[in-house]
């Protein structure tokens, strides 16, 4: 897998993990394992997209 279509990848699972948490926060019985797992996998694909942008920020400066 390349760069941009990891990235592109990452962006879309980042999109798609928001708009299930933004359903299940606004679901009339709140399932908070549910919404847990959620945040993490929010938390570990934000960080990937982060070391990503850092990683293109340094080959640009190269």
């Amino acid at each position: 897998m390349n760069t941009q279509t990891e990235t592109v990848t990452l962006e879309a699972l980042e999109q798609t993990v928001i708009g299930r948490l933004q359903k299940e926060t606004c679901a009339d019985i709140i399932d908070v394992p549910v919404i847990e797992a959620l945040t993490k996998t929010l938390d570990i694909v934000t960080h990937h997209l982060k070391r990503r942008d850092d990683d293109l920020f340094r080959a640009s400066n190269m």
